[in-house]
């Protein structure tokens, strides 16, 4: 494996220390830099020139991808917080200011100081096999769980939890005596959520007392993302989908969704949709029309089992009549 095959496997920027584990020389690491074909970006950290930017300015500050940052690289849910987060060492050296690496490398002049966020934090030390530049998953959702509230914590966990990035076991011992709040947010989170706003919404319901089942089959184009549950428990023929928008903005997605909400229909379903959009701008809204919804398919079923029962009843013989009618 060539120096750039190596740089590509770590993310796109690794320590010196390995590179050299991974077989290649001082000499190899000065003769790249030299031609042009990597960059070293600060004492022993070497990147090419293709690596992320966000990347590139964790390491130049001394630190690595953190919380909200890191989760969005570990392709879990990240909230709406769009800062670049960077833990660093408490007792490393302050050399660099966050505004100096913001502008160079974040092109966001005049703006920067609010769009870097340091953290000066304990952190563990780093493995030899695992990335320089940001949090493992666990760190990183230790720090969500830290840095952001509640719902986002939850949010986040869950879509680790469904992408398989970690199991609940791993993750209750990796954030095992890290305070009450840890304990609330492992008390929520569950798996089933493929996106952040599935599991927002699933919060906001449960609040409301409403229970949903996730990810449930009923259709041959793919599962749905949640089916309502009624007061007493039962499952009732209305299912939720959350759309983002970068997914079912493409046509082809478009056209699925469509086929999907018309086989629901004829099955008997009623299909609720709503966008990611409106789960951030008015998701208090969105609830109560889906508990509205809940409650009149509860009273239909009601008023159906009364009418069931009312028929059964009438057609029902009498005992008296049904003695007088047994031979002697």
């Amino acid at each position: 494996m060539d120096l750039l095959q190596t740089l590509a496997a770590f993310g796109g920027i690794a320590t010196r220390h390995q590179l050299l584990a991974n077989g290649h020389s001082g000499g190899d690491l000065t003769t790249a830099v030299q031609r042009g074909t990597v960059r070293r970006v600060r004492q022993g950290f070497y990147v090419r020139l293709d690596a992320s930017t966000d990347a590139v300015a964790a390491v130049r500050l001394g630190g690595r991808l953190a919380g909200p940052s890191a989760a969005s690289v570990h392709g879990i849910w990240t909230g709406y917080d769009r800062r670049l987060h960077v833990s660093v060492a408490r007792n490393a050296s302050r050399l660099r200011q966050a505004h100096q690496v913001a502008q160079g490398l974040t092109g966001a002049p005049g703006s920067a100081d609010a769009s870097v966020v340091v953290h000066w934090t304990d952190t563990e030390p780093q493995q030899l096999d695992e990335p320089c530049w940001r949090s493992p998953v666990v760190l990183c959702l230790r720090q969500m769980v830290a840095w952001c509230d509640e719902v986002t914590a939850v949010a986040c966990v869950d879509t680790a939890l469904q992408a398989s990035l970690i199991s609940m076991e791993e993750l209750t011992a990796g954030l095992e005596g890290h305070g009450p709040r840890v304990r609330s947010v492992l008390r929520l989170c569950r798996p089933g959520s493929d996106s952040g706003i599935e599991s927002i919404v699933r919060q906001a319901l449960a609040a409301r007392g409403v229970e949903v089942e996730q990810q449930v089959s009923v259709t041959s184009v793919g599962p749905s993302d949640m089916r309502l549950r009624g007061r007493r428990g039962q499952a009732l023929r209305v299912l939720v989908e959350l759309d983002g928008f970068a997914f079912h903005s493409r046509r082809d997605a478009f056209d699925r969704d469509r086929r999907k909400d018309a086989e629901a229909a004829s099955a008997g379903y009623t299909t609720l949709r709503f966008s990611a959009d409106q789960v951030e701008r008015d998701l208090g809204g969105l609830v109560d029309t889906i508990v509205r919804v809940r409650d009149a398919h509860d009273a239909g079923m009601d008023e159906s089992l009364f009418l069931k029962r009312a028929r059964f009843r009438t057609t029902l013989p009498s005992l008296a009549r049904i003695r007088t009618d047994l031979p002697e």
